[in-house]
């Protein structure tokens, strides 16, 4: 005897359910609005949210043994007692979801803002190495940076007072605001209070001042008459020399000038080439113009010398 046509479409609809009914469900996810880092006395929202359908959700922190049965928690003033890890899951049925990541609740303001630094200089060429240092007066041994529209901080590995976060081989992408945070390992959950916001700008190197190795115009060296002086106030040029790993080269020099008192002087110079980039003091008063193939440069003596 064959089973009825009725049959066999209750039996595929039941062994159809029995897949779905096997598979776990999503865990559900956890926020905090507007931030997990909450300043004292500031309202914070905590958020569970799973797929449609959910019969119950529970909140809980961990560690506490209290937890809420909905999706939602108010804090309208941020006290230490809220600080801590959160989670939270949802019930289908009679099935529970796994529970969600862990949620940090931090409060932010509870000690003074550390001072954050940029090392050599917040300004950073393409290519170049930048160290942020976060610095405060208390001993803590943790630091958190955060970058503005990046939720996920860089954390520090463990020392006193001070932390650096260094940035090899700078990209547009480092630049944009940065904040630190200081606190103890012993006290998780408290933190300073942001420092004040510490903008990274990636720009061009300016050509007219100084010149990279694989940019300059100068040739394989400098010419030793360019190794005299040292750069300064008076002397802001450097010469590059074009060769890798090749020793810095010293300020352009100076024209030597003859005192007053000695009288008219002239100017000898090389045969015209054709114009090269020109270097020039920041005040305007002196400047050497360098030409390839060779180098034209002028110097100034005293008549009969």
């Amino acid at each position: 005897m064959s089973p009825s046509p009725s049959a066999l479409f209750c039996l595929g609809l039941c062994l159809g359910q029995v897949p779905a009914q096997s598979r776990p469900l999503p865990k559900p996810t956890l926020q905090a609005v507007p931030s997990s880092l909450v300043p004292l006395e500031k309202p914070v929202t905590i958020r569970c949210q799973g797929p449609p359908g959910v019969d119950l959700y529970r909140l809980e922190k961990l560690r506490s043994g209290k937890y809420e049965d909905q999706a939602f928690l108010f804090i309208p003033a941020m006290k230490r007692e809220h600080t801590g890890r959160y989670r939270c899951s949802y019930q289908n049925g009679s099935r529970w979801s796994p529970p969600s990541d862990q949620l940090e609740l931090v409060a932010t303001g509870v000690y003074d803002k550390p001072l954050l630094l940029a090392k050599p200089s917040p300004a950073v060429s393409p290519g170049g190495d930048v160290t942020l240092q976060c610095q405060t007066p208390y001993s803590f041994d943790q630091f958190a940076l955060y970058k503005e529209g990046d939720p996920r901080p860089y954390r520090s590995p463990e020392r006193w007072y001070l932390a650096s976060f260094p940035i090899i081989t700078v990209t547009a992408a480092h630049s944009g605001t940065y904040r630190c945070y200081s606190f103890s390992s012993s006290n998780p959950y408290m933190w300073s209070a942001p420092s004040n916001p510490l903008e990274l700008v990636v720009t061009e190197t300016f050509r007219n001042i100084t010149s990279s190795p694989e940019e300059s115009p100068i040739g394989d060296s400098c010419p030793a008459a360019l190794h005299q002086g040292q750069p300064g106030p008076d002397m802001p040029w450097r010469c590059h020399p074009n060769t890798p790993g090749g020793a810095s080269g010293g300020g352009l020099a100076q024209p030597e000038e003859t005192p007053a008192a000695q009288g008219p002087s002239r100017a000898e110079a090389a045969p015209p080439t054709p114009p090269g980039p020109e270097v020039t003091g920041l005040s305007g008063q002196r400047s050497s113009r360098c030409s390839l193939p060779g180098l034209m440069f002028i110097t100034v003596r005293a008549p009969g010398t």
